[in-house]
């Protein structure tokens, strides 16, 4: 079935795409969306007023997806044009995908047979490859579930208890239902930097989830990615993470000194991202207050802090962009 075929009958999946000058990595995003071979799904395109050629290439690939471009004038907020995308969309289930990263092969047939085995499921979701700037795989963002199964099933409260500590999900990672999203109010479109944190959170409240084990897509970072560009206001960031837990804390249900246990360790998390926030952008930190404060933590809070923080590999992916950038203006 071709692309144009395809605009005949409801799609299965819809992919919700916010964009703002990617002419440098939005191909290589969409050409892994071609590659799943999958004419049964539509691609929104929620593009934010660019001005280079980003919609140029993005229509090149008409004949290979079926594509749906929606252009507005430029707002800086890609959590409002991604709820623009999820409004307009068709498909039973959405994904969300950024301009600067990927699919990998054979994601969307994986998933599919998984929905199909398990319709009951509100999200599924996998491990992430950390990508540098040049797209070459620099580590594996894993998710804190064990199990030896290819396939797991995460019961919600489960899935809270860790994600209240840190959000260990790769924006590219998770497929989840649109009558969910609508359901849960959408993203937040105040939260710029936590948006995603706060509405996964949501989700995976509605029902159990199920985990591949298996990378099915890949994360990028580069000096100009969001992150990056937010890291140099860590006051602002710090404002943002609290607002989800305080937000959504309320929703665990463990004995009072699981719950104290919990927040102790989710507050501790909070609290380590906005030092090397500042760390990174060669701001001032309390260190012997946050090393106190990690000693307190005691054996089995420094247990699930490292076990759902994924500290240790966001950490050294990071450091490997950083090393390399260095390597590469050393070698210019």
């Amino acid at each position: 079935m071709s692309a144009c075929d395809a605009t005949q009958t409801k799609p299965w999946l819809s992919v919700i795409i916010p964009t703002f000058n990617g002419e440098g990595t939005i191909a290589e995003a969409l050409a892994s969306l071609s590659a799943q071979n999958d004419s049964a799904i539509e691609v929104l395109v929620i593009d934010d007023g660019s001005t280079d050629s980003t919609l140029k290439i993005v229509r090149s690939y008409d004949s290979l997806l079926n594509l749906k471009i929606l252009q507005r004038e430029h707002t800086g907020n890609w959590v409002a044009n991604t709820n623009r995308g999820i409004e307009e969309s068709t498909g039973q289930y959405l994904s969300i995908l950024h301009q600067d990263d990927r699919w990998e092969d054979r994601r969307l047939a994986t998933i599919h047979e998984v929905l199909m085995r398990n319709p009951n499921v509100e999200m599924c979701l996998h491990p992430s490859f950390f990508l540098g700037p040049d797209g070459k795989i620099i580590g594996l963002w894993r998710c804190p579930f064990g199990g030896r199964e290819n396939v797991q099933m995460i019961r919600p409260d489960v899935f809270l208890r860790c994600l209240l500590v840190q959000n260990f999900i790769a924006l590219p990672a998770p497929v989840f239902k649109k009558d969910s999203a609508l359901k849960v109010g959408l993203l937040d479109d105040s939260l710029i930097y936590t948006a995603d944190w706060d509405f996964w959170i949501k989700i995976s409240s509605l029902g159990p989830s199920a985990y591949i084990r298996k990378p099915l897509a890949s994360f990028r970072l580069h000096s100009h990615s969001q992150t990056a560009i937010l890291s140099k206001k860590p006051d602002y960031m710090e404002q943002q993470l609290l607002c989800v837990l305080v937000r959504h804390f309320g929703r665990y249900e463990g004995i009072t000194k699981d719950r104290q246990s919990l927040l102790k360790v989710a507050s501790f998390s909070v609290k380590l991202n906005i030092a090397l926030m500042k760390f990174s952008s060669g701001q001032t930190f309390k260190a012997f207050r946050l090393m106190k404060d990690f000693v307190h933590l005691g054996p089995k809070g420094l247990h699930q802090f490292f076990r759902c923080s994924r500290i240790v590999d966001r950490t050294l992916a990071r450091l490997r962009v950083r090393r390399h950038g260095r390597i590469q203006t050393a070698a210019g």
